[in-house]
């Protein structure tokens, strides 16, 4: 169990981010993020969820009576349902900046008394009564970097004297250990088959670039080729940018723990590392990988196609990177956890 100076003393009230919520994805429209497939697919997420509270004493009634547990960026709000029920004595109430999704989780969990669902965003919301824990799982990677200390601020005004910030997001990977869903899908598109799809989107790409940014140049004459490009290092490399400019802010715990000292909180606990999420088989991993691809906003140029690109795709990641050999499907994630606290003002 991770301790923090403020454990002792707190009343239990949480901020969860579980889930990909469309509305915080680079103005992603509500088409591209589907709430029933994501909650029909994400039981790695929830299960690491899961695993990261048990470092704090939610079952424990006298810390949790009559608090309030809030999770930002709830999707279908399975983490709050399982909290609410873990801690019956709490009030939880789970905010997202998607009508639909709230919708489809006040469908599902309308039975859990303690639970309230509304819509709010990461980046402005306000609570009536300060949280004493927020944690904060997989979802400013999908928020753009240049809101993410609009987001660490609105946290800290939400926090409690003494409250504690739990935070875990997608980390920056060096070259020598890159993503390698993304590197599987580059090298399938990196082929006379998926070539003219996929350039037409790598153009696209730069047109929403700055003229001063140098992949501008650089990506040019890759995007415009009328051949694929050779899957080099460098090529891939160059492409992988491309592709994820402006749609996917990953972080270095360098980063995360200046977001959270530039909002007046104090760092207790910063790692990077690995961590896996292990699907029974290509059924049950297509469909939620399906969403996120469509996050990076890359499938609209593959058009009627875009389940076969997937499906070659996630071919060549079991072929070349997959580790287990029964037919499951493991993915492999880089993560920088911060847990940091409000001093009393």
């Amino acid at each position: 169990m991770i301790k923090t100076k403020a454990f002792s003393t707190f009343i239990v009230c949480s901020i969860l981010i579980s889930g990909i919520s469309n509305s915080y994805i680079f103005g992603m429209d509500e088409e591209k993020w589907n709430g029933e497939l994501y909650d029909q697919h994400s039981q790695p997420q929830f299960e690491h969820g899961c695993r990261n509270l048990e470092d704090f004493n939610l079952d424990d009634a006298t810390l949790t009576f009559g608090a309030r547990f809030v999770e930002l960026g709830c999707a279908t709000a399975n983490l709050a349902a399982h909290i609410a029920e873990k801690a019956p004595l709490a009030n939880v109430v789970g905010i997202d900046p998607e009508e639909n999704a709230i919708a489809f989780a006040q469908k599902k969990h309308e039975d859990i008394p303690n639970l309230r669902l509304r819509y709010g965003d990461a980046r402005d919301f306000a609570l009536t009564d300060k949280a004493n824990l927020i944690v904060f799982y997989a979802a400013l990677q999908w928020i753009p970097s240049t809101d993410h200390q609009a987001v660490f601020h609105t946290i800290a005004r939400n926090m409690a004297d003494k409250g504690i910030l739990d935070m875990r997001t997608s980390a920056k990977r060096k070259s020598d250990n890159p993503d390698l869903i993304l590197l599987a899908f580059l090298q399938t598109s990196l082929t006379a088959k998926w070539w003219p799809n996929f350039s037409q989107l790598l153009q696209k790409k730069l047109t929403l670039l700055d003229d001063e940014n140098p992949l501008k140049e650089t990506g040019s004459p890759l995007a415009f080729s009328s051949d694929a490009p050779e899957p080099t290092r460098e090529n891939l490399s160059l492409i992988g940018q491309l592709v994820q400019h402006n749609s996917f802010a990953s972080s270095t715990p360098e980063t995360v723990k200046s977001l959270a000292e530039n909002a007046k909180l104090e760092v207790v606990f910063l790692k990077e590392n690995d961590e896996e999420y292990e699907y029974q088989n290509k059924e049950e991993f297509i469909p939620w990988l399906t969403n996120v691809i469509r996050a990076y906003g890359i499938t609209e140029s593959f058009g009627e196609k875009e389940s076969e690109w997937i499906s070659d795709g996630v071919d060549t990641y079991c072929d070349r990177y997959n580790k287990p050999t029964d037919g499951s499907i493991v993915y492999p994630r880089r993560v920088v956890r911060l847990i940091a606290h409000k001093e009393a003002t």
